[in-house]
């Protein structure tokens, strides 16, 4: 498996690459146990990619694990984040055909959670 630097990881995330980590593995792509596509820093799932196929339509969650949202883990985090963050509208604002909705979770609260859907990202 090569390694890549964090952007990279995103990316392939948001192509939706498996098995893709940076120089130390603390981003990496990787499925959960409901099968989604989810990445990673360290060991907690940042974003996952619900798929055609997992009853949800295809949709990207990004898990706002910063002080402003979800709070802080770690600033490697909240720099993987924020990064995944960026890369998501600079890769979907200006898609054609082949966009997905891209929700920004903010609150988790037992089983239900609060989101909002980033502006300038589109379903398909």
């Amino acid at each position: 498996m090569a390694k890549r630097n964090n952007k990279e990881v995103i990316l392939a995330f948001l192509n939706r690459q498996v098995g893709i980590s940076n120089h130390n593995n603390s981003l990496r792509t990787g499925y959960n146990l409901q099968g989604e596509l989810c990445l990673y820093s360290y060991s907690l799932c940042i974003a996952r990619y619900t798929g055609d196929g997992a009853g949800q339509g295809a949709s990207f969650y990004f898990y706002d694990y910063t002080a402003g949202g979800l709070g802080m883990v770690s600033q490697t985090t909240s720099t993987h984040v924020g990064l995944l963050h960026r890369a998501g509208k600079a890769r979907y604002s200006y898609c054609s055909g082949e966009c997905r909705e891209m929700w920004s979770v903010w609150s988790l609260d037992g089983n239900s959670s609060s989101s909002t859907r980033v502006d300038g990202f589109y379903g398909s």
